[in-house]
């Protein structure tokens, strides 16, 4: 057993007193956070730190790893310049590319190649370096891994750090992990990002949950909630976490603070010896829970897309409306037979769009089958995105928009984006935009993105409708 244990330290630069000029005095407990979490790490003297930074080279589809001889870099933007430099554990790409490649980790390792071919940046960003500012007061004879989260699900970045720990023990070297995070950027207006009351609820479950020493609960925190939060955090806690998998653990929470907007936590995880029970187990629980409870509380539109969704992916065929219309109750069953309108089915992962598909009108008999064929198109052919895998199916979330008439509209006086749905049309070319989404700020916006759509330039006339939806969760 080579894992040490985890630190988890937030990244402000205002908390290196040679940026701070004094200003770090009013983080005082951050500061001391940072010094008892150091302090950890020097007591392990690991030979290799894994430091887990969002502030790196971020990909929508990958994390990224590091790959040189040496990591440069320091706080000059910050107006500090001494400069720092960190040798990289080089043993580790060869069989941790070899694990991740065999379970299909989606992942890249940037070298000088790389970053020259892509424009990519090869420097210790600061979500590193403030940590290592710290750390080296109190041990420099170690090596560096950098691992950057990027944008891809928590569930796989957890378990990408759990094939990395099978790596690291495999290899016999002593490490410790340093989850560098800021929590949520919304705690106050005169923060970095507008206010949002999710912020705090955001930092204080990530916190209960910590000092419970129950971290697996950070995956119950609804997708909502995280995306309202604007933290830069959870992809790295969920990386460390999961490199903490196998084992049996303490954490202790050293500072928790919001001064200036932004949630910083330092704490600790301890390794106390191997789990009797990994946590992914406790994980696959809460997500089984929520999966069920999520289902029971569907709409009859919803259990129906569903239904079509996971018999597609499941058993790569169209259900029968005959046949499943036996599990529906008799007035269901009624409405969706005796209508024909179009209708939407849009999916959503973790609070983000996993695919959506829809028609404007009837093409189908009825609307039962119009939602069945919507469903699976939106499953498996919205051309933005990847076929939905098996293994996503307990993780998405479901809504049909059933369309009402689209009548034409003269002004844009006429549009309320959160009443009606856009349609913008010059002759075979057409936009859509269903209303009341989330990011469209006003009736301006609504009718620039649908005349995008519909490949318009911007002098170009087009006709303008509107519609209303009645939209099932």
């Amino acid at each position: 057993m080579n894992y040490m244990g985890t630190v988890f330290m937030p990244h402000p630069p205002i908390a290196v007193p040679e940026v701070g000029k004094g200003q770090e005095e009013k983080i005082s407990d951050t500061i001391e956070g940072f010094i008892k979490g150091t302090k950890e790490i020097a007591k392990w003297n690991p030979d290799v730190i894994v430091l887990v930074s969002p502030h790196g080279n971020a990909f929508s589809d990958s994390l990224s790893v590091i790959d040189v001889e040496t990591l440069s870099g320091s706080l000059s933007r910050f107006g500090f310049s001494k400069p720092y430099n960190k040798k990289i554990y080089k043993e580790l790409k060869k069989p941790l590319q070899n694990k991740w490649l065999k379970e299909g980790t989606p992942h890249i390792f940037i070298g000088e190649l790389e970053s020259k071919q892509y424009r990519l940046d090869l420097q210790l960003d600061h979500g590193a370096l403030v940590p290592i500012y710290y750390i080296d007061k109190e041990l420099q004879d170690y090596k560096l891994v950098h691992i950057t989260p990027g944008f891809i699900s928590p569930l796989e970045l957890y378990n990408a750090g759990k094939l990395m720990t099978e790596v690291l023990e495999e290899l016999d070297v002593k490490y410790a992990v340093v989850a560098s995070a800021d929590l949520s950027h919304c705690l106050k207006d005169s923060g970095p990002y507008e206010y949002h009351p999710d912020g705090k609820k955001f930092d204080s479950k990530i916190k209960e949950h910590f000092e419970n020493n129950e971290p697996e609960r950070i995956f119950d925190i609804p997708a909502k909630i995280i995306n309202n939060a604007g933290q830069c955090g959870y992809g790295s806690y969920s990386f460390a976490l999961g490199m903490s998998n196998k084992f049996e653990t303490e954490i202790e929470v050293f500072s928790y603070e919001g001064t200036f907007g932004v949630g910083y936590l330092n704490a600790v995880e301890r390794n106390i010896g191997y789990a009797k029970t990994e946590r992914q187990t406790k994980i696959d629980d809460i997500l089984n829970k929520n999966y069920h409870k999520k289902k029971s509380n569907e709409s009859s539109y919803v259990k129906l897309a569903r239904k079509a969704i996971e018999e597609h992916i499941r058993n790569n065929r169209k259900p029968s409306w005959d046949i499943l219309k036996d599990e529906f109750d008799r007035d269901f069953v009624t409405e969706v037979e005796d209508n024909k309108t179009g209708t939407f089915v849009t999916i959503e992962k973790e609070g983000k769009l996993r695919g959506c598909i829809g028609t404007t009108e009837a093409t189908k008999d009825n609307l039962a089958k119009e939602i069945i064929s919507n469903a699976i198109s939106a499953a498996a052919r919205d051309p933005r995105f990847p076929k939905v895998s098996e293994k996503e199916l307990e993780s998405l979330d479901i809504k049909v928009d059933v369309l009402g008439e689209i009548e034409k509209v003269e002004t844009k006086e006429d549009l309320d984006i959160k009443r009606y749905g856009v349609v913008v049309k010059k002759g075979v070319r057409k936009g859509l935009l269903l209303p009341d989404l989330e990011g469209v700020k006003d009736v301006d916006h609504q009718i620039n993105i649908a005349r995008q759509k519909a490949g318009l330039l911007g002098n170009e006339k087009y006709e303008l409708y509107r519609f209303e939806v009645k939209r099932y969760h």
